[in-house]
C-alpha cells in the first residue's frame, strides 16, 4: 500500500497526484527535482522553447501569456501556488506555445521531461491523476472559448478582474486592490475585445463606484456587484488545484 507519509509537507497540496505513487518511485522522482527560485518577471518557460520541463509551483504565482507576431501579448492564464504545469509539452514533445513568467517572488520544483515521462510510465495512479487534472484545465479552456464566442464584454471583463483579485488581491480601506498593474490594453487582449470596449466598461464601473484607479492599480470597491456580473459563463484565467 502506498505510504502517503512519504510526501514532503511542502508537496502535500499535490497529494491528489502523488499519494498513490509507490514509495520507491516517489523517492526517485523527487530526488530528480531541482528547486528553483524566481524573481518577479523571471521567465520559467519561454514561448517556442524546445526544452520541456514539468513544474510544481510551491510558492508565489505566475502568468501565462501569448505573443503575436506584432508583439502584442495576451494573458491566457494565472497560476497561484499550488499548481503544476509543463506536462503537455513533456508528453507531446511540441514547442511551448506560451511564455510563463513569475508575477512575484516564487519557488518551484522543476523536473526534466524524461523524469516526468518515466513516472508516467511507472505509475498508472499518477498518470490517471494527471489526466484528471489536465482534463479540468481543458474544461476551463473550453469555457473560455465559449465565452470568447458568445459572452458580452461586461461579464468577461468582470471575470478576469475577479481572477486577478483572487490571485493578487490586497485589502485596503475601501475595498481590495489588485497589487499588479493592469493596462486597459492588456485587459482587452486577454478577453479578445477592442480597448475602447474595455475603456467604456471601466468608466461605467467607476461612475457606479464599483472600482477606482490608484495610480496604475485597480481597487475593487464593490466585490458583490463584481460577483453578480460574473454569474454567466465567462472567461476564467485563474486555475488553482483543489
Amino acid at each position: 500500500m502506498p505510504d502517503v507519509s512519504a510526501i514532503p509537507s511542502e508537496l502535500e497540496p499535490f497529494a491528489h497526484l502523488l499519494a498513490k505513487v509507490e514509495p520507491h518511485d516517489l523517492r526517485w522522482f523527487l530526488a530528480e527535482g531541482e528547486r528553483m527560485k524566481f524573481k518577479a518577471d523571471d521567465v520559467l518557460l519561454q514561448e517556442h522553447g524546445n526544452t520541456a520541463w514539468f513544474f510544481f509551483l510551491l510558492r508565489g504565482s505566475a502568468k501565462v501569456y501569448m505573443t503575436s507576431g506584432a508583439g502584442v501579448t495576451s494573458v491566457v492564464k494565472l497560476f497561484s501556488a499550488p499548481a503544476c504545469f509543463g506536462e503537455t509539452e513533456c508528453l507531446t514533445g511540441n514547442p511551448l506555445l506560451v511564455t510563463i513568467s513569475a508575477l512575484e517572488p516564487s519557488e518551484a520544483l522543476r523536473f526534466p521531461a524524461s523524469t516526468f515521462l518515466h513516472l508516467v510510465q511507472a505509475s498508472p495512479a499518477f498518470t490517471q491523476a494527471m489526466l484528471r487534472d489536465v482534463a479540468a484545465r481543458f474544461y476551463v479552456a473550453q469555457q473560455n472559448s465559449k465565452a470568447q464566442a458568445f459572452d458580452p464584454v461586461e461579464p468577461r471583463l468582470a471575470r478576469i478582474i475577479r481572477d486577478y483579485l483572487d490571485v493578487h488581491g490586497l485589502p485596503v480601506e475601501d475595498g481590495t486592490m489588485i497589487r499588479v498593474p493592469l493596462s486597459q490594453e492588456s485587459l482587452a487582449n486577454s478577453i479578445g475585445v477592442g480597448r475602447r470596449s474595455v475603456t467604456r466598461t471601466l468608466s461605467k464601473w467607476e461612475e457606479l463606484g464599483m472600482l477606482r484607479k490608484q495610480g496604475r492599480m485597480f481597487v475593487v470597491r464593490d466585490r458583490a456587484e463584481l460577483e453578480r456580473l460574473c454569474e454567466s459563463e465567462s472567461i476564467r484565467v485563474s486555475y488553482n488545484m483543489r
